[in-house]
């Protein structure tokens, strides 16, 4: 059912800044990072740059998509019981009973997209993590036509984290998701994120910016605040 309510939410889509530093260049306050950062993505070639506050993003961050230069302004929203998330300001959050939080909006050049996040406690499941994932594929393809499916293994705090993306049509229209389901806390913690356009790129790293900035339980999902900090939060499997 909640992928009816996401479907019908899609289709229908149309803070203080940190003193900046040299580029490349952060201090870390306790576990969370403050300052300035460039980060360069060598699976899109693009990069952005901007304030951390907190180990969150920070006011406007420069985008750099295939040598075109894009701001968004990031704050930090929490007005969800033991849910902390960035979001970009001019992003609209629905109201929807059945998943914690979602919100829509664009990313560039009009590119709207949608991130919804799902929480279910494991107590209240009668199957496993792969049966979690195998129900959402069945649901995905019964409210959607599936062109490709592809997957992509990420270490986090040495969990091994499955990012699937997907080729949907409906209606002779194209869309896209990015889908994240990991065991957290004892939930399952479902992210999807949902987009139009072919040109992925931009979408990718905007998923993980929603990915690197959710705090659950107060602390942060991915460990891009530990040591050697990774663009995407997350370090490939070998």
């Amino acid at each position: 059912m909640r992928y009816i309510i996401i479907t019908l939410l899609f289709a229908s889509c149309n803070s203080a800044s940190v003193e900046e530093k040299p580029n490349g260049l952060y201090h870390n306050q306790g576990l969370n990072y403050f300052g300035f950062m460039r980060l360069d993505d060598s699976l899109t070639n693009n990069f952005q740059k901007g304030n951390y506050f907190d180990g969150f993003k920070s006011g406007n961050w420069t985008y750099s998509v295939n040598q075109t230069n894009y701001i968004k302004d990031w704050i930090i929203y929490e007005e969800v019981q033991n849910l902390k998330i960035n979001i970009p300001s001019d992003w609209e959050i629905l109201n929807d009973e059945i998943v914690q939080f979602t919100a829509k909006g664009e990313t560039f050049l009009n590119d709207t997209s949608q991130i919804v996040i799902y929480r279910v406690s494991i107590d209240t499941l009668k199957y496993k993590l792969v049966d979690y994932k195998n129900k959402f594929n069945q649901d995905l393809y019964k409210q959607w036509e599936v062109l490709e499916v592809s997957e992509q293994c990420f270490l986090n705090n040495n969990q091994k984290v499955e990012i699937t993306k997907y080729h949907l049509k409906k209606e002779l229209k194209d869309y896209f998701c990015f889908s994240m389901i990991m065991i957290i806390d004892g939930e399952v913690l479902d992210i999807s994120y949902y987009f139009k356009t072919i040109q992925w790129e931009r979408h990718y790293n905007m998923f993980f910016d929603f990915i690197n900035g959710l705090k659950i339980n107060d602390k942060f999902l991915t460990n891009h605040e530990f040591d050697k900090f990774n663009p995407l939060g997350f370090y490939l499997c070998n």
